[in-house]
């Protein structure tokens, strides 16, 4: 609890929560798109997927109609039978322009398919970023804080940016 007319606590940049979070930042790219075997059934509801469409067709999103789309991306829905529902949430046009997908439903019957691929996590690309990660936070703490001061100052003072003056004992 803190008294009136007390001083306010003043805390202290931590540089180890930066070096928690860097490696989490490399690891947000490390996603690929896997082909399905067409003979295996369709991915869980909920799964993200893309789908390179046997035909262009054209898509309309929340604000415009896109055309000749073909490759869309989105969270599949629970369908009827051999079709798919996706939750659209990119499509790229013939041109080969990206666009929002809008978060509508699309359905597609199977012969619509040309190809379906799940997204998943890369294990080898992800492994390597996250080692490069912590490399690299190790790197930062060895420079940042100097070893037993736990204050990052490396001058030789007293944290305050000036020397100590120390006078010699007569």
């Amino acid at each position: 609890m803190r008294r009136s007319g007390s001083s306010a606590v003043v805390r202290r940049p931590r540089p180890w929560r930066r070096t928690v979070a860097l490696p989490l930042l490399f690891t947000w790219g490390c996603y690929t798109y896997v082909p399905i075997d067409r003979a295996k059934p369709v991915p869980a509801t909920g799964r993200e997927v893309r789908v390179e469409l046997a035909e262009p067709r054209d898509v309309q999103t929340s604000d415009l109609l896109v055309r000749d789309v073909g490759t869309v991306e989105g969270r599949l829905l629970p369908a009827d039978g051999d079709s798919l529902l996706l939750y659209v949430t990119r499509v790229w046009s013939g041109s080969g322009f990206q666009h929002d997908g809008g978060h509508r439903r699309l359905a597609l019957a199977a012969e619509q398919v040309r190809r379906l691929e799940e997204k998943r996590l890369a294990g080898a690309k992800t492994g390597t970023l996250i080692g490069l990660g912590l490399a690299a936070a190790t790197a930062i703490v060895i420079l940042v804080v100097e070893p037993g001061s736990g204050q990052g100052s490396s001058n030789g003072g007293n944290g305050d940016g000036k020397p100590l003056n120390i006078v010699p004992p007569r």
